[in-house]
């Protein structure tokens, strides 16, 4: 029950302190249920993931990219029209120099 300016004063200090850091929309349209999704696993050759992620950023099916410690260098969450695309997404990474290798993880189940 406050105004729309006290509302955006609000969320403008939020933002100023670092509370909020963005904004984004997650829209879910017919497709997307019928799409698969998966986790790519990546191992590098040496600490590269800053000459990795520039080159893969960009791949319309990735939704998120991690830099990993411990035995996995980085950690791919995407999304395909089907298990063919994935591997032919997988097929793409292997062809970058720093990559060594490539686990692929399907989603069997989002449990929301």
């Amino acid at each position: 029950h406050k105004s729309r300016t006290a509302v955006e004063s609000r969320i403008q200090k939020l933002v100023d302190k670092g509370v909020i850091r963005g904004f984004t929309i997650d829209i879910c349209d017919d497709r997307c249920e019928s799409y698969q999704s998966a986790f790519l696993m990546l191992q590098l050759r040496g600490n590269k993931c800053h000459l990795v992620y520039p080159q893969i950023k960009g791949f319309d099916e990735v939704i998120h990219i991690y830099s990993l410690f411990g035995e996995l260098d980085m950690l791919l969450e995407v999304q395909c029209k089907d298990f063919e695309a994935i591997m032919a997404l997988k097929e793409r990474l292997l062809k970058i120099e720093q990559i060594s290798e490539v686990k692929v993880n399907p989603i069997l189940k989002a449990w929301r």
